[in-house]
């Protein structure tokens, strides 16, 4: 996981919001927003690949 996709969403949390996320760290709301997708997709590759009866579970969902 990049590190400062996660400083980013620390900023987010702390300022409250996308927009004063933005102001503080000098960029546009949408590439905060734009960041802020790419920390999720990464999360979601981790907690994927880690949680293996997740996985399980989906698959019994798509044959079940």
């Amino acid at each position: 996981m990049d590190r400062d996709l996660f400083r980013l969403f620390v900023e987010i949390a702390d300022s409250r919001s996308m927009s004063a996320a933005a102001l503080n760290l000098g960029v546009t709301r949408s590439n905060t927003s734009h960041r802020l997708k790419m920390l999720e997709r990464d999360t979601r590759a981790v907690h994927d690949q880690s949680s293996r009866p997740w996985v399980h579970l989906r698959i019994a969902k798509v044959w079940g």
